[in-house]
């Protein structure tokens, strides 16, 4: 199993294998980030040494944008749904306080989006993320399933949309958003 990128047309470049140390106990969930001046970045999980990391690869160096240390007490215990476009990643974590969203920029230190337990919200998943650094989330708050946005981590959360409303041009023959 290889992941790769393409540096340039016709060009594949080798990042990982599962017979290098590197990632020897596995990676999963490759994908491009939108390509900069700085040349492209593949984002991906990655397992080495018995835990869990979301890594970079970028112009020939890999660098971590978060890491899971199940014997933490504090800190991620899980990664998930991950999101990238230019320099930034949103992702989902969980701790020991619950599950939240984060923001991982080159050119700046982890932030919050939101965490379960605040604001109303008592579940949010599969963040997504432009390269303005714009976050859009699935999230269930006050009881009711929504899509949600911020423009930056820790802003004001704007409703996009909430399952007790009827989508725009439907005539009302969709049904309300489901969310497990």
């Amino acid at each position: 199993v290889r992941v790769f990128a393409e540096a340039s047309p016709m060009t594949i470049t080798t990042i990982a294998t599962s017979a290098e140390t590197n990632f020897k106990d596995g990676f999963a969930f490759p994908h491009m980030a939108a390509s900069t001046r700085a040349g492209s970045r593949v984002i991906f999980t990655g397992y080495r040494n018995s835990s869990e990391e979301i890594a970079a690869y970028s112009n020939g160096e890999f660098s971590t944008v978060a890491k899971a240390n199940f014997n933490m007490q504090r800190g991620f215990t899980g990664l998930s749904a991950i999101s990238s476009s230019a320099t930034r990643t949103t992702f989902v974590g969980t701790t020991a306080r619950g599950v939240g969203i984060y923001v991982h920029s080159a050119d700046a230190p982890l932030a919050t989006v939101i965490e379960s337990g605040s604001a109303g919200f008592t579940s949010v998943d599969y963040p997504s993320i432009d390269a303005a650094g714009h976050v859009a989330f699935q999230a269930i708050r006050n009881g009711t399933a929504g899509i949600y946005a911020v423009r930056e981590a820790g802003g004001a959360v704007v409703p996009v949309y909430n399952a007790s409303q009827v989508l725009p041009g439907s005539g009302g023959e969709l049904s309300p958003m489901q969310y497990n």
